[in-house]
């Protein structure tokens, strides 16, 4: 992931950003982990706090493959959840 500018995003960065479902417009929250591919070390998915839900290392997440984001904007990461409330 790169900025415009040609600087690397940082997990700060990606977490202060919401994460906007395409297909409905709906908030699914802030990104509060990554999953990382072990042997290239490429980020692979985002997560996402359940609804009702504060992160800790028990809760759920919702896990957003890498390949459904669609958009990585100033303020919000545009992702293509399909189903009920983003559920993949």
């Amino acid at each position: 992931m790169r900025k415009k500018n040609g600087d690397q995003f940082t997990f700060r960065d990606l977490a202060k950003k919401d994460v906007i479902n395409k297909s409905d417009g709906k908030k699914l929250g802030h990104v509060c982990d990554v999953g990382i591919d072990p042997f290239c070390g490429s980020i692979t998915s985002i997560m996402v706090p359940q609804p009702g839900s504060f992160f800790r290392f028990n809760d759920t997440c919702t896990v957003i493959p890498f390949d459904r984001i669609e958009k990585l904007g100033e303020d919000v990461i545009i992702v293509d959840a399909p189903g009920p409330g983003g559920e993949m």
